[in-house]
């Protein structure tokens, strides 16, 4: 089974990073949905030998997703992350803006 993941952040160190632990890891996803800002410092990403395009965040960039992981800042998460889960993905934010959440 191969879940539809969506990384926000994916251009910044902590973003380029779960990539990487998601490729070394082998988790079933085929073709994470890579996001960042408006203007993304890279267009792609390297993962499992192809270059996947990073997308500029929107709200329907989350349709379709089970799973929205965050590499984000504070006010970038408390932003999308309720946009995610509207979408249908469930949030895994590293943030620590829902720290204190249940």
């Amino acid at each position: 089974m191969s879940l539809r993941i969506g990384l926000l952040g994916a251009t910044g160190l902590v973003g380029r990073t779960m990539l990487a632990v998601l490729e070394q890891r082998d988790f079933p996803a085929d073709t994470p949905r890579l996001l960042a800002s408006e203007r993304p410092r890279d267009s792609t990403l390297p993962f499992r030998g192809r270059a996947l395009p990073v997308e500029p965040v929107r709200p329907e960039a989350f349709r379709g997703l089970d799973l929205a992981r965050f590499a984000t800042s504070n006010p970038v998460s408390l932003s999308w992350a309720d946009v995610a889960r509207a979408a249908g993905a469930t949030v895994i934010d590293n943030s620590s803006a829902f720290r204190y959440h249940y």
